[in-house]
């Protein structure tokens, strides 16, 4: 009798296990790609309205989730003596932004103090966003960025993104991607 019930006990130990890694593959992050720990809008110079900030973080994730590239908008007061492109590379790797092993992703980093901005991709928006999009997104964006409307420009960044993201995916954009800064006061 004894034998049978240290059976049935091992038996369900084994089934509990077995599980466990099943139980395991519920994470967001596996089911989604991302890992979902910090906000695609990130205003640390807080120039957002609480109302802007609300309605972009929305819009950001809603186009990054169904697109499955992650697209960032950070706005600084200082990039720390850092130039552009160093701290949007270091801002998109520290925060673990991107989607999947690639970790696909575009960040548009706008510093308040020295007026300079840059776009930054990895991954499958490399192929999406070569130089010439990342000059005719600067030259869409610049009028906003001038007169210092930066939750239009922000908005205009995710809708230009998530367009040039569905062209790729019907085969209608270029290829290859490097990337270029610009300064905000229009030079």
């Amino acid at each position: 009798m004894t034998k049978k019930i240290i059976s049935v006990l091992f038996a369900i130990v084994l089934c509990f296990c077995t599980a466990l890694p099943a139980l395991a593959a519920d994470d967001e992050s596996v089911e989604t790609g991302f890992t979902g720990e910090y906000n695609r809008v990130q205003d640390l110079a807080n120039v957002l309205s609480q109302e802007d900030y609300d309605r972009l973080s929305d819009l950001y994730d809603e186009i990054a989730e169904r697109q499955h590239i992650d697209i960032v908008f950070c706005i600084t007061n200082s990039l720390n003596g850092a130039t552009p492109k160093d701290y949007a590379i270091a801002f998109y790797e520290k925060f673990d932004f991107g989607y999947g092993d690639e970790k696909d992703g575009i960040i548009l980093l706008l510093s308040l103090d020295s007026r300079d901005w840059r776009i930054e991709t990895r991954g499958r928006a490399i192929k999406i966003f070569n130089d010439s999009e990342i000059q005719s997104i600067g030259s869409r964006l610049k009028l906003d960025l001038t007169n210092n409307n930066y939750a239009a420009a922000a908005e205009s960044f995710a809708d230009i993104c998530d367009e040039d993201i569905r062209f790729m995916a019907e085969g209608l954009n270029w290829k290859a991607c490097a990337t270029t800064n610009w300064t905000l006061n229009g030079e």
